[in-house]
């Protein structure tokens, strides 16, 4: 249950299921999918079913808000290799 962070940190977003679902419904949707991070977008990792905020872009690494990720409600910032994600733009 990571989607909950990410819906209320960006807003508006539509019920897009579990988090592995989120790139192709965003697609359908309207929105941009990329490779490509910008600070503001959802990032959804490649390997797992995890949706994550992204807060900064480094050289190599994105900075992200997550939560969940201890399948204890729990929020942290942390960081992933950038071709570790897909990032929605919304």
């Amino acid at each position: 249950q990571c989607t909950w962070l990410a819906a209320s940190m960006k807003g508006n977003i539509p019920s897009w299921g579990d988090a592995d679902m989120w790139p192709g419904n965003a697609r359908a949707a309207g929105y941009t999918v990329s490779d490509t991070p910008i600070v503001g977008s959802v990032g959804v990792l490649r390997a797992g079913n995890h949706v994550t905020v992204v807060t900064a872009v480094n050289d190599g690494t994105v900075t992200v808000e997550e939560g969940n990720y201890d399948y204890n409600g729990s929020i942290r910032s942390w960081t992933y290799p950038t071709d570790q994600l897909v990032y929605i733009y919304i």
